[in-house]
């Protein structure tokens, strides 16, 4: 019999080790079903949020590095202009980054939490 599973969708490093043996016994209403599933509903549009912020950072970021190359590479640009571009592409970077992060750090922490509420609620 399978007793624990791994749950590798999150980063990497952080995965959730599941018992099977700590799960409840007793039947979930269909209210509680509901509940669980509307937050985690929450918590994918949350994280669909963070992925969208994420790649418009990403692509801004790709077009200010080619619009730097490009425009110093055919002498349009001097190396200052070039030096503020990819500064600001990096600070765009991670200013896109970092929602990201914070998304799946609550993402994490509020599934641990409602795991644990469901396997202490037994």
């Amino acid at each position: 019999m399978i007793k624990n599973i791994y749950i590798s969708s999150f980063p990497k490093g952080s995965e959730m080790s599941i018992d099977l043996e700590s799960i409840p016994k007793r039947r979930l209403t269909e209210l509680e079903k509901q509940v669980i599933d509307l937050r985690i509903e929450k918590l994918r549009l949350n994280r669909e949020r963070a992925v969208l912020i994420l790649n418009k950072g990403t692509s801004v970021y790709f077009a200010f590095i080619i619009l730097a190359i490009l425009g110093f590479m055919n002498n349009v640009l001097d190396i200052a202009t070039l030096n503020v571009l990819v500064l600001v592409g990096l600070v765009i970077l991670i200013a896109s980054v970092l929602p990201y992060s914070k998304a799946m750090q609550k993402e994490e922490s509020e599934l641990s939490k409602m795991l644990d509420e469901l396997t202490r609620g037994s």
